[in-house]
């Protein structure tokens, strides 16, 4: 069993990995795919996915953060093959990896990602001249202005204090801050300690998407391994559906939550199944490419990205269409 992981390190999970009996063949990478993770439940399918045995003959070496900004500066200086991030931050990326390529859609946040303010402060409109704590990403900037924006406000109009992911919960039980733009699992502890959701993403459905990302080389010389990274992912959402009970008894030390608490750590995002998957990366333009200009759109607006990348190639369907998983029942 995979012993839960200290978030203010850079710290390895040996995973002995990835079921190749789908692969048709192709040949082991040399090295195992350093895959990097954030914080994030949806990211810790990739390890119980490892837990429940489903990486088996493709080494796969997981490397998590403490926050987004790590990993993807740790992409950026290619000392990962893989990352996991939201559609905002991978806009970002592929401004300074022109080769980028989205090869995975996680999940849609429905809720996932708030702001979440001390039980005093009766609303978002509130905040005017305040402290609001949040991470110094594209994620997070996004969010805080999104919420402000839907208030009348902007974030000249607060004050930020930036935090790293793991410093969100002690800055506001310590009430350093008045508010904290937050995610799972932080949102549910906080919740559980009596703080209240002025903004979530419900209030902008679609607009925040987790992805997988990689750069195109390594999709060329790693496919099969990809899709089993993959399909062990999607085995892993299938046994969170299926089997609750255990899933979530795995998945609570890493989470730092109850294990009766872990399904509800999930509840305000849609995981994506394997044909959704294929029906958002694949076609000219795919899905995804609509969502990923109104999103950059909004960005350019707001000052979250001074220029466009270029979304002609950035969604690559090769690693969904390679992946296949056992018939139903």
């Amino acid at each position: 069993m995979v012993q839960p992981l200290h978030r203010r390190q850079f710290l390895a999970v040996a995973g002995s990995s990835l079921a190749a009996a789908f692969l048709g063949g192709c040949p082991r990478p040399a090295d195992p795919l350093r895959l990097g993770l954030p914080p994030w439940p949806a990211n810790d399918l990739y390890v119980l996915a490892e837990q429940l045995g489903y990486y088996r003959d493709t080494p796969v070496r997981i490397i998590d953060y403490a926050s987004a900004s790590q990993e993807l500066r740790a992409f950026r200086n290619a000392v990962l093959d893989v990352s996991s991030c939201t559609l905002d931050e991978a806009l970002l990326l592929a401004l300074d990896v022109p080769d980028l390529r989205v090869i995975q859609v996680l999940d849609l946040s429905f809720g996932a990602d708030v702001i979440l303010v001390h039980p005093e402060i009766p609303s978002l409109e509130a905040l005017r001249g305040l402290r609001v704590g949040y991470e110094a990403t594209a994620l997070g900037a996004y969010v805080l202005g999104r919420g402000l924006e839907l208030a009348g406000l902007t974030p000249k109009d607060v004050t930020p204090i930036h935090l790293q992911v793991d410093e969100h919960e002690r800055a506001f039980l310590e009430r350093r801050v008045d508010a904290v733009v937050t995610y799972e699992p932080v949102r549910s502890r906080l919740l559980a300690a009596g703080a209240r959701v002025v903004f979530d993403s419900t209030r902008i459905p679609g607009e925040i998407v987790d992805v997988l990302v990689a750069r195109a080389a390594i999709v060329d010389r790693h496919l099969g391994a990809l899709a089993a990274l993959v399909r062990g992912w999607l085995l892993a959402a299938d046994a969170l559906r299926t089997r609750p009970l255990e899933a979530s008894e795995l998945l609570a030390p890493r989470m730092h939550l109850p294990a009766d608490q872990v399904p509800a750590a999930f509840a305000g995002m849609r995981l994506t199944d394997l044909a959704e998957n294929r029906r958002l990366l694949e076609g000219e333009p795919p899905p995804l490419a609509t969502t990923a200009q109104r999103l950059l759109e909004s960005m350019l607006a707001n000052g979250f990205i001074q220029r466009a990348p270029d979304l002609a190639r950035l969604f690559d369907p090769r690693v969904v269409l390679r992946v296949s998983l056992p018939a139903a029942g």
